[in-house]
């Protein structure tokens, strides 16, 4: 077997069921729904909620935009199926958009005990349970992370808690929210009210939870829309593939970012989990990162977006490197996003030193998704010249 596809085989394991999956961006953690579509490949934030450190959520909401102690409990829930009752519909109030009506179902045992809450259009929940949506199984955490806090970092941040290999698992976490995005209705009052009403059907201790999620607004509504967008991932039901939810889990949400973290994420939408992957060997004690916007961003534009979006300058090591070293990364990028495109687009030009190169400047770069391709593209390069064993 080649050198090319004993790498790929590596790197499959991590990474390609995430191509599979065409997941975005935290926006992981509140990445834009564009940008997760278009980086889907290079992962661009349940237990915790019990942790001790969080007891002073749980105590009160005054220091809370969102009073999620004050909840009045939804007076009338239909059974639907599955464990999920149907609340409140709403129509749409923007006559132009499709569909003309979102349901609030939710599940409150489901999900360790953090209920599940599924803001969508009646048919196409139960058109996707009929396709094989599964949220029945709750599968058990590896528990390798720890939250903790980290007031240098303005809040808290998550820490291995064992010696992890590439390739370990590092959480299976399903959402407590699937809100649908993209649509002009959610930056409307009346989609915000939508978003904060649902997540009001949540237990008391995962709306706690979700008090204490990063998130902006003077009211309860702003606040709460806002903490969904910023702390989303992408996700989608199974019978329409065309309409995109923001996927909030909590344990991911509390992940910190950098631009070359130690951990990629996948969801599998017909579970609606989200896994989470170590890509390198990482030591106990060690923080766990994600990426929150596309690695292939040059650099400051990709600080600019994090500080603009999340309200922070980014201190991850790639970012504390000097201005020359700084463009000379970006210039590999650029360089990599040209062999790309070539090869995708069957330039007869593009020979087996272009492989090679590819393969150089991922591994340089320490791009994850960028790795797998650029082997696989090699591979397929080699076959075809008939050089299996290369």
């Amino acid at each position: 077997m080649s050198n090319y596809l004993l790498a790929l085989d590596l790197m499959l394991f991590l990474s390609i069921v995430a191509v599979a999956s065409h997941v975005s961006n935290h926006n992981p953690l509140g990445l834009s729904i564009s940008q997760q579509r278009v980086d889907a490949w290079s992962n661009s934030t349940n237990h915790l909620i019990c942790e001790p450190y969080e007891s002073p959520f749980f105590s009160a909401s005054k220091r809370s935009v969102y009073k999620y102690d004050q909840v009045v409990p939804p007076s009338h829930l239909e059974p639907f199926r599955d464990g999920f009752y149907r609340s409140t519909c709403f129509q749409n109030p923007i006559p132009d958009e499709h569909p003309q009506e979102y349901c609030i179902f939710i599940n409150p045992t489901i999900n360790h005990g953090q209920g599940m809450v599924i803001v969508t259009p009646t048919k196409l929940f139960e058109d996707s349970l009929d396709q094989g949506l599964n949220l029945s199984d709750d599968p058990p955490s590896p528990r390798v992370l720890k939250v903790v806090p980290m007031p240098e970092k303005g809040g808290v941040g998550a820490l291995a808690a064992r010696k992890l290999q590439r390739g370990d698992d590092v959480d299976n976490a399903r959402p407590i929210g699937l809100f649908p995005c993209v649509k002009a209705i959610w930056n409307t009052p009346f989609g915000r009210i939508i978003r904060r009403q649902a997540v009001d059907h949540l237990p008391l201790q995962t709306r706690a939870a979700v008090a204490s999620l990063y998130g902006e607004g003077e009211t309860q509504d702003e606040f709460i829309s806002n903490a969904i967008e910023a702390n989303m991932f992408t996700a989608i039901l199974p019978a329409d593939r065309s309409l995109y939810f923001g996927s909030v889990v909590l344990t991911p949400a509390r992940l910190n970012h950098a631009c070359r973290p130690n951990l990629v994420y996948y969801v599998d939408h017909d579970t609606q989990l989200l896994h989470l992957k170590a890509i390198q060997p990482i030591a106990e004690g060690e923080e766990l990162t994600i990426n929150y916007r596309s690695i292939e961003l040059p650099r400051e534009v990709r600080r600019a977006d994090l500080k603009s979006l999340y309200g922070f300058n980014c201190t991850c090591s790639h970012c504390q490197m000097s201005a020359e070293l700084g463009k000379i990364s970006d210039q590999r990028l650029s360089q990599i996003r040209a062999l790309r495109t070539r090869y995708l687009h069957q330039d007869p030009s593009f020979s087996s030193q272009d492989a090679e190169e590819l393969v150089n400047l991922c591994k340089i770069e320490k791009v994850p998704w960028c790795i797998t391709i650029a082997n696989l593209f090699a591979a397929e390069i080699y076959n075809s010249l008939g050089k299996m064993q290369k």
